[in-house]
């Protein structure tokens, strides 16, 4: 869908209805070929609506099987709709795969909000400053 502008002008979208009080989520993953990419930071872009937690989660090879990794979480105060871009650091692995979760927590329904979202601008992988692997929604 269209994104937030510059060169990339393409985002993909998480979306779904809250009607449970129970815990609701969707999930989109990517499976890197080959044996995966090498990577020590992580780096995302993303817009998260009212009532909904984004996480990217990352898999890695172990023992010649993809496994998960690490998984790293938007804050409860950035579901405002506005675009944040987060960097993480981790223990240089392969990585093999990367989920992006969107989930409706807190759990609770509230009928004033009734849709959750996150809107993605990218998704990242570097080892040090050089990019090995991005999820950028273009076409």
């Amino acid at each position: 869908m269209p994104g937030p502008g510059g060169a990339n002008n393409e985002a993909g979208l998480l979306w779904f209805v809250t009607n449970d009080g129970l815990n609701e989520q969707c999930s989109y993953r990517s499976t890197i070929g080959g044996l995966g990419v090498l990577a020590n930071r992580v780096q995302f872009r993303v817009a998260v609506n009212d009532n909904a937690r984004f996480r990217v989660g990352l898999y890695r090879i172990s023992n010649g099987v993809c496994v998960p990794f690490l998984a790293f979480l938007t804050t409860t105060t950035s579901d405002d709709s506005q675009f944040r871009t987060t960097f993480a650091s981790f223990a240089t692995s392969r990585i093999c795969r990367v989920q992006l979760l969107l989930t409706d927590d807190p759990n609770t329904f509230n009928a004033a909000i009734d849709t959750t979202s996150a809107l993605i601008d990218y998704v990242r992988l570097l080892n040090g400053t050089t990019r090995t692997w991005q999820e950028s929604f273009t076409n």
